[in-house]
């Protein structure tokens, strides 16, 4: 099994943005020789209450500066965006971490967002398909031509093409069911959410696996990684005391940002399902769980708006020391 990291760039507006970019990259260094093999930075904008890093930036300086973990953009909210534009960053970023770069899509959800960049919401769903679909065909051909209900393009082409062949991997992140046929008909995999408990999570596991052979393409997908909330510490209670006030706050967040399905009566009853929270021992038990539905990626999030960076250290490192060398096989 693999680990991976999401990597917070979400921090409050009290602390200076030189230390918000140290605390990134000193966290980024520590995944990267603690043995963990991806890290992923999302995206959002406009958030007045926080101050937030921009994805793309951020993974182009880390993609010098780290070895060995694969760099991933995930949620890119392609929506939002230039499919044109996008294929010629990823590239970028593609090459300058001589291939290590990765893209999850998603829709996005907050109002405010698809308002300032002048997008419909209801476009969404289209604009994420042409997006990939075009983006697809700019990475691995030259003068693409490509006419959809939302963006058109004639005898366009981007160079350089991506140090990866046929292109970086690109996945649809969502967590739905129609995210998974989404992902399984048009990228290389799934991105799964940090919702959904482990019933279910095998339940759209199987959805997903039918939906990649039903559309023949088995050997252009790969198995989903899941994004996990956790928290790791060699005492359980305190990993979960530590971790409770800001991980219940960054989920009171969603829920004013619009996010459905993150409103759970008993936090701690709902956490035991869905999140890898405690000691060593007890998440270890919780991925070999994990590894029997099928799962053979996981990327955790341990850093959360208002945790110090020191903090998150103190988990990551535990996980490195403890939990990475005895991961399910």
């Amino acid at each position: 099994m693999q680990l991976g990291v999401f990597n917070l760039t979400q921090y409050e507006q009290s602390i200076p943005a030189s230390e918000v970019w140290s605390s990134v990259h000193d966290l980024t260094m520590t995944i990267d020789e603690g043995g963990f093999d991806s890290l992923w930075i999302g995206e959002h904008h406009v958030t007045p209450d926080d101050q937030y890093l921009q994805n793309i930036p951020v993974l182009a300086a880390l993609a010098s500066e780290t070895e060995n973990v694969t760099i991933g953009a995930g949620a890119f909210l392609l929506p939002l965006h230039n499919p044109v534009h996008v294929a010629e960053l990823a590239v970028t970023i593609d090459v300058m971490s001589d291939g290590r770069f990765q893209m999850a899509c998603g829709l996005g959800y907050r109002d405010e967002e698809f308002d300032v960049f002048g997008v419909d919401k209801g476009d969404r769903v289209g604009r994420l398909v042409e997006g990939i679909q075009l983006m697809k065909r700019l990475w691995t051909e030259d003068k693409v031509s490509f006419a959809g209900d939302h963006f058109s393009v004639s005898d366009v082409t981007i160079n350089p093409k991506p140090a990866q062949s046929p292109h970086p991997p690109l996945l649809v992140a969502g967590y739905v069911d129609a995210a998974a046929k989404r992902a399984a008909n048009i990228g290389n995999s799934w991105m799964y959410g940090n919702l959904q408990n482990k019933a279910e999570l095998k339940r759209q596991f199987t959805l997903y696996e039918e939906a990649v052979a039903e559309a023949n393409r088995e050997d252009e997908c790969f198995t989903p990684p899941v994004l996990r909330e956790a928290f790791v510490l060699p005492d359980g209670d305190e990993a979960f005391d530590t971790v409770r006030p800001y991980l219940q706050q960054k989920f009171e967040s969603y829920a004013g940002w619009g996010l459905e399905g993150v409103d759970f009566d008993d936090f701690r009853e709902a956490s035991e399902d869905r999140f890898l929270i405690g000691s060593p021992e007890s998440v270890l038990a919780d991925l070999e769980e994990y590894a029997d539905i099928g799962v053979n990626h996981v990327v955790l999030r341990v850093q959360y708006p208002g945790m110090d960076a020191s903090t998150a250290k103190e988990c990551l490192e535990t996980i490195s020391d403890e939990v990475i060398p005895h991961l399910p096989s």
